[in-house]
């Protein structure tokens, strides 16, 4: 029996919470971990290319034609002299 002065026999007794606070955490990581790998897709290797493709000759390669310019755009002032008074 404790008195003013002397500890209570329950503080000594050791404190187990924080003990099984982590090993909860530490659980629950693991099977995060294990659900993570079980559902895991397997990737896809990338298809080769068909075999007719080595035997296709490719010729006559110019390109697209040069894009045409814009044309120029006129301020306010010029469009107001095309207008006829």
């Amino acid at each position: 029996m404790g008195g003013f002065l002397q500890p209570t026999p329950t503080a000594e007794q050791r404190d187990t919470s924080r003990r099984t606070i982590l090993v909860a955490i530490a659980v629950i990581v693991v099977l995060v971990g294990i659900v993570a790998l079980a559902l895991r897709e397997k990737p896809i290797p990338p298809t080769p290319p068909p075999a007719y493709a080595a035997s296709l000759k490719i010729s006559d390669l110019k390109g697209a034609p040069p894009p045409v310019p814009p044309e120029p755009v006129h301020d306010a002032t010029s469009m107001l002299d095309l207008i006829e008074p």
